[in-house]
Formats: C-alpha cells, structure tokens, sequence
C-alpha cells in the first residue's frame, strides 16, 4: 500500500490516505491528551519550527458495492508523536505507513473472519 506523504510543516487533522484493492486507510494527526509533560518538553527542546506532540490515529474502511463501510474495531493509535521537529517530516510518514499497515492487517483479518462464518 502507497500512503501519501504529510507536508513538512504538519498541522492537528492533517491527514494521508492509502488504498489496497477495496480498502482505504486514513492515518490522520490528532490532539495527544495523553501524552506527558515530559513528551511536551522534550518536543519543545528538540525544535525550532514551532513543533509539538500529537497522535496518530489509523482508521480503515472497505468498499462494498457502492458503499464505504468503516471497520471502527481496526483504529490503531500511537501516542507522543513529536510533529515538526525537523526540517521534513519524513519520520511522521513512516510512523503513519507503520500504523496504516497495522490497521489494515486488522481490517483483513476482522473482514475474512466474518466472511468466512457468513
């Protein structure tokens, strides 16, 4: 799956998408509540581009017949990402491409196991 890439100065509900056969996969940037003081500090120390922590958070959906249906039980999160602490934001693109690829695995096996009790 090709996911498309955040621009280099990344922005709360930016998001990329990705496409594999009948499913979509949104990985979109979020507010962290959870992240710690100490995630805070240490994004505020790391940059000079006005950087800061949030989460990403992957949801997939599948497409049936003319249809999009989302798989909510598939979301995948990962917390205390440090966003615009460098001059690209090529580590958000592949901490997303990770987090896509495992909400998509979770998609296809949710969707074959219920395929193959239906």
């Amino acid at each position: 799956m090709k996911l498309e890439r955040f621009y280099t100065y990344a922005m709360i509900g930016d998001s990329v998408v990705g496409f594999s056969g009948a499913y979509t996969v949104t990985v979109t940037l979020k507010h962290d509540f959870e992240a710690s003081p100490d995630d805070h500090l240490r994004c505020a120390q790391a940059t000079e581009h006005y950087g800061f922590v949030a989460m990403l958070e992957a949801e997939v959906s599948v497409a049936i017949s003319e249809h999009s249906i989302r798989i909510p039980d598939a979301r995948a999160k990962q917390h205390a990402i440090a966003v615009n602490v460098g001059v690209t934001s090529n580590h958000l693109d592949a901490q997303a491409a990770v987090l896509a690829h495992r909400a998509l695995e979770k998609a296809r096996n949710m969707v074959g196991s219920a395929a193959l009790a239906a």
